[in-house]
């Protein structure tokens, strides 16, 4: 540690460790300036795209509601939901989070019909409200029931094949099938471009897979892994399901 980061208390620490007596300084996407009042002490919370820097202050006269209360705004960055997409908001032990019009928001699921060329789409409007459910298909959310394996799908059944750390050979036969996810930008879900759309085999083994087998939490018996896009030729479902095979180990 130099001189410099000694006298005014900051070290390099990983992510999960715990904030120290007069700050620390971390890796990880994001903007935000805050003064948070810990049991302990008062703190300035100050994240720079990657370095995160909390310096302690002062004691407080009061202990704070909660773990922590906080005064300021961040913008953190996640990969899934957009480049900066969010501002929180933050004023004691409350939060608002305002969304950006570029933030990611769902747009559809689609499965493979069964001829293996069209799609059968389930646009976010036409969802079924969850008084609308017929019985004997509970609903999947809270608001919303989500359409799923039970409409008719193009699926095939392909041999898997996986080895255990001790060399164990699981033979089992895994039905796959195809989906589609698409998500479109929050403020222009009616433009076609820009969107992000990850297609992805769904598989049903025919029997538990993984170290787990035959335990008390069981292995496998189902999972879903995505679908490599070229530019000139799209991989497979079959293709697909052996890159897992080769890829993808199971607890």
């Amino acid at each position: 540690m130099s001189a410099l980061a000694k006298l005014i208390g900051l070290r390099w620490a990983d992510h999960r460790s715990a904030m120290f007596r007069w700050g620390e300084v971390s890796t990880g996407w994001g903007l935000a300036f805050a003064l948070c009042k810990f049991e302990e002490h008062w703190s300035i919370h100050l994240h720079l795209i990657y370095v995160n820097i909390f310096i302690s202050l002062w004691r407080p006269k009061v202990e704070p509601k909660e773990i922590m209360e906080s005064w300021g705004l961040s913008i953190p960055f996640d990969p899934g939901y957009g480049m900066f997409a969010a501002v929180h908001l933050n004023w004691g032990d409350k939060c608002k989070i305002v969304h950006m019009p570029w933030a990611w928001e769902f747009y559809r699921h689609s499965v493979l019909g069964e001829d293996g060329r069209h799609w059968i789409h389930e646009l976010a409007q036409f969802r079924v409200p969850r008084d609308s459910v017929p019985i004997g298909y509970p609903p999947k959310s809270d608001k919303w029931f989500f359409f799923s394996q039970d409409v008719p799908h193009w699926s095939k059944e392909l041999p898997y094949r996986y080895v255990l750390r001790d060399g164990t050979v699981q033979e089992r036969t895994a039905t796959i099938s195809v989906s589609e996810m698409e998500w479109r930008w929050r403020w222009f879900m009616w433009l076609a471009w820009p969107r992000k759309v990850r297609r992805s085999i769904e598989v049903a083994f025919s029997d538990e897979v993984g170290e787990r087998t035959g335990s008390w939490k069981g292995g496998c018996t189902g999972c879903g892994y995505e679908m490599r896009r070229g530019a000139f030729r799209d991989e497979t479902p079959g293709e697909c399901l052996q890159r897992m095979e080769q890829e993808r180990k199971f607890a």
